[in-house]
């Protein structure tokens, strides 16, 4: 049976948070304007555009300031894989996995990253960018176009949203503790326990299929 392995990249595969932050607190230190903690940064971080999280922080006459310093930002603040992706991609494909990723990124954004991490496009099967969840359109056309049924798609992510996403569509689900979302909320919604781990080495090797089938959902009241 064919089965694909589909990869959120943001905060799944990439530590995207964690250098936007740095990125936007050296801006910040150049403006001599005071940075919220990162703990701050991670509630506004994604669940508002990018304009008006700045704003908030700092007012709209550093807009321009801004702008001028974050380009200088990126170089001295890489994107970082959260696994060796490489060796995670190898070990699925030879045990004859599709390999899959989703983003919300720009083409263009995805490209810097991939980049950054030294991974190459064509280690993956399929790729869905700007994919706006929770639209189950996003998903559907990835598994359907390759004659996938949900139940041989296994969807690694580190967002609450794609949990729920995952359930309404039938897709079997794994969440990682490497985004905002925290393993009390993955249990409260419904997931099981074994399938909730700290990181993408928890599903390397032939562990997957029991962590996976093994192990019924159940929402928490």
């Amino acid at each position: 049976m064919e089965r694909m392995i589909l990869f959120d990249m943001n905060d799944t595969l990439v530590n995207t948070m964690e250098t936007a932050y740095l990125r936007n607190k050296y801006c910040f230190e150049l403006l001599g304007r005071p940075f919220p903690a990162y703990e701050e940064f991670v509630k506004i971080f994604g669940q508002v555009d990018f304009p008006k999280g700045m704003f908030r922080w700092a007012g709209q006459e550093y807009t321009e300031d801004f702008l001028r310093y974050y380009p200088s930002s990126r170089p001295m603040h890489l994107y970082k894989p959260l696994y060796p992706i490489r060796e995670l991609i190898d070990d699925f494909r030879s045990d004859g996995y599709k390999i899959g990723l989703i983003s919300n990124s720009s083409k263009e954004q995805y490209l810097k990253k991939l980049d950054d991490i030294g991974i190459e496009e064509s280690w993956f099967d399929v790729v869905s960018l700007e994919a706006k969840r929770p639209n189950p359109d996003v998903l559907v056309s990835l598994y359907d176009t390759n004659g996938l049924e949900p139940k041989q798609v296994i969807f690694v992510s580190d967002s609450l949203y794609d949990y729920y996403l995952s359930e309404k569509l039938g897709l079997n689900f794994i969440a990682v503790l490497t985004g905002s979302d925290s393993m009390d909320m993955f249990l409260q919604a419904g997931l099981a326990a074994p399938k909730v781990l700290n990181n993408l080495g928890g599903i390397k090797g032939k562990n997957l299929p029991d962590t996976i089938w093994n192990s019924r959902n159940e929402r928490v009241l």
